[in-house]
C-alpha cells in the first residue's frame, strides 16, 4: 500500500513542478517544441493493417503556442 501512495504523492509533485516551471514564462520554454495535433492522411479508409504498418505524423509546436491553444492567456 506505500508503494501506492509514494506514486501518487510523486505524480502531485511532478504536476505541482511543470505547473510552476510553465507559470514562470521563462524565455528559454519559447524554444522548446513539442507535439501539436496529429497529421490526418488522405489515403482512405485505414484499416487496422495499414494504421499499425503506418507511422504517425505530428505537427510540432513551440510550447507557449500549445499552452495558449489549450489554456488561453492565463
Amino acid at each position: 500500500m506505500a508503494g501506492e501512495i509514494q506514486g501518487a504523492y510523486q505524480i502531485k509533485i511532478t504536476t505541482i513542478a511543470l505547473a510552476l516551471l510553465l507559470a514562470s514564462r521563462h524565455n528559454k520554454l519559447a524554444r522548446v517544441n513539442i507535439l501539436g495535433h496529429l497529421i490526418k492522411s488522405n489515403v482512405g479508409i485505414t484499416t487496422r493493417s495499414k494504421a499499425k504498418s503506418a507511422s504517425n505524423q505530428w505537427v510540432m509546436l513551440p510550447l507557449p503556442t500549445k499552452r495558449k491553444k489549450h489554456f488561453g492567456e492565463c
